[in-house]
């Protein structure tokens, strides 16, 4: 959802999370670690990211606990990041990508769930020929093709971790 803003204090309370930081500081988008900034929220689940955790200029990570004391920013501390973040994510924050692609982020989605978003980084006329898809290892879970405004939506994606690709089509 485009212009939502969530007050820190109001999310940890929304995730059940422990927060360690300004109750009244702002999210408005969700990033990976590694291009998140000021406004952006993103996530840790695996140690094998703390080096992007202790460079993050996100405004704020959900973080398990343990690895609080890494981050240069303000967390939010839940016993499953990964679920905290999908959470998040349903709040109808924007994903904020940088770079031509966003090839290779992956999303954990629980039942029922419908991805929504927007393709970015092209004018509106230059979205001919632009696919979304949303895939689990070998299985294809969704395909879409954004409207004029880039917006996509793939319903009913299952449980797991699914990578979603926009992509010009062959």
């Amino acid at each position: 959802m485009s212009g939502r803003e969530w007050p820190l204090g109001r999310l940890a309370k929304r995730l059940g999370a422990e927060l360690h930081g300004d109750p009244e500081r702002v999210v408005r988008a969700i990033a990976p670690l590694g291009v998140a900034g000021e406004g952006d929220l993103s996530f840790l689940a695996n140690r094998r990211y703390l080096r992007d955790l202790r460079t993050t200029r996100a405004s704020a990570v959900i973080v398990g606990p343990g690895d609080a004391e890494a981050s240069p920013t303000a967390v939010l501390v839940l016993p499953n990041p990964y679920l905290g973040y999908a959470r998040a994510a349903s709040g109808r924050f924007p994903v904020r990508i940088e770079g031509g692609s966003v090839a290779g982020i992956d999303f954990v989605l629980y039942p029922g769930i419908t991805l929504r978003g927007v393709v970015t980084g092209r004018p509106s006329g230059a979205l001919a020929g632009i696919s979304v898809r949303a895939s689990q290892e070998r299985l294809l879970g969704g395909m879409t093709t954004p409207d004029l405004e880039g917006r996509f939506r793939i319903d009913e994606l299952g449980p797991g971790t699914w990578t979603v690709r926009a992509e010009e089509r062959d």
